[in-house]
């Protein structure tokens, strides 16, 4: 059972809000290179469904654990995370009409056979804010972690490269 998709045909006849909460495993990789939600990985989805007449609106938080690298030091990261949005899904092609629906250049999801899936929602979410380059919560404790320009090692007692003599004065 996909823990995204939920069941909203009951919720649109009825006219009642609804929480429900959904686990199971994560479809596919959700978020950047260094740090993602994996595929398989057990998630859970705590989501708020109200009627809007011909569409539903979903308020929903996913709850799981981020599996990574630190982009300094590469060591393994584990955070948990949680992750929320709001989205509206038309049940009908009338929903939105007038102008302003002929101008908008994003299409509305829609509910397909009493149902909505929420897991494009949040991909969309995971790449606005899940960070490309993760690093250690605290700063990195492992080692000789190179500096972020990317030079270790290097001692203070070293000359100053002629061509940047000028600059020291703006330390």
């Amino acid at each position: 059972m996909n823990p995204f998709v939920f069941e909203v045909g009951q919720l649109l006849r009825s006219g009642m809000p609804e929480t429900l909460t959904q686990e199971g495993p994560a479809p596919q990789r959700i978020g950047p290179a260094m740090i993602a939600i994996p595929e398989g990985a057990e998630v859970r989805i705590d989501a708020a469904l109200t009627p809007l007449g011909e569409a539903v609106m979903a308020d929903a938080t996913l709850h799981a654990t981020l599996q990574g690298q630190c982009s300094r030091c590469l060591t393994a990261l584990s955070p948990e995370v949680d992750l929320s949005i709001n989205e509206v899904f038309a049940a009908s092609e009338d929903f939105i009409q007038g102008e302003a629906a002929e101008e908008d250049e994003d299409e509305l999801p829609v509910v397909v056979n009493d149902t909505i899936d929420l897991l494009q929602s949040f991909l969309d979410e995971a790449g606005l804010n899940l960070p490309f380059n993760p690093v250690c919560e605290g700063g990195c404790e492992h080692g000789d972690v190179p500096e972020p320009d990317g030079v270790s090692g290097e001692t203070q007692g070293q000359p100053t490269d002629p061509r940047w003599a000028g600059l020291e004065k703006f330390l």
